[in-house]
């Protein structure tokens, strides 16, 4: 019996052969992410997260095939990857504004990058993921802009390695807001949120401006054991 081979198919050989391309979650070979892997990120629950001064929710947790996707996604500026991370956290988008029912227009804020960071891999992936994200949620037909109203005032120490006070510490009046609040309401998007620290400057910094920031959406969280902060 002979097997239909697809134009797909195809593809995923000539890139394995020429490139040695395989997928991002389980290195099996193939292009971005497999099927198997595409099914374990579209299972991964969208739900709030507890411990910051507003609502937030997120579409994944920080591990396996998510974790795999964000790094290979950061590091290989993969637009495909961005774009299925971009559909994440327009699902964490909708599903907090479907529970805050803030007014329109929204306005997603992304983490700003650091510049250094910036000029190393030449991609603002929060922005990025904001843009793309934006874009699937007003084909829902939601009013969503994107204003990168967040600037660092200088440049903290790496997080890596950091408990939770420090990281909280290291942050402490690390950004500023930039330009005047919107009309609307402002939503904090990141592409993995930790300790809660990241988020929460960027919620001092826009508020002291008088933004309305209803809440905050990420791809993915890390849960820590013994604490609702995340």
């Amino acid at each position: 019996m002979l097997e239909v081979v697809t134009r797909d198919r195809l593809m995923d050989a000539a890139a394995e052969l020429l490139l040695g391309a395989c997928c991002v979650g389980c290195g099996a070979p193939g292009r971005g992410l497999c099927r198997g892997c595409g099914q374990v990120l579209q299972r991964e629950p969208v739900h709030s997260v507890r411990g910051l001064s507003v609502p937030v929710v997120v579409a994944a947790h920080y591990r396996g095939v998510v974790r795999s996707l964000v790094l290979s996604a950061k590091e290989r500026n993969g637009l495909a990857l961005v774009i299925v991370l971009a559909g994440r956290l327009a699902l964490a988008v909708a599903a907090l504004v479907g529970a805050v029912e803030p007014p329109q227009p929204l306005w997603l804020v992304p983490i700003p990058s650091n510049p250094a960071t910036l000029a190393h891999r030449g991609l603002d992936f929060t922005g990025s993921l904001a843009t793309r994200a934006a874009r699937q949620l007003r084909a829902q037909g939601l009013q969503v802009g994107v204003v990168r109203a967040l600037r660092q005032r200088r440049r903290p120490a790496d997080q890596s390695g950091l408990g939770v006070a420090e990281r909280y510490s290291n942050l402490h009046h690390a950004y500023r807001s930039r330009g005047r609040p919107r009309t609307g309401s402002v939503i904090v998007v990141d592409d993995v949120i930790t300790t809660g620290a990241t988020v929460s400057e960027a919620l001092r910094a826009l508020a002291l401006s008088g933004h309305d920031v209803v809440g905050a959406a990420a791809v993915a969280w890390t849960p820590r054991r013994g604490s609702g902060r995340r």
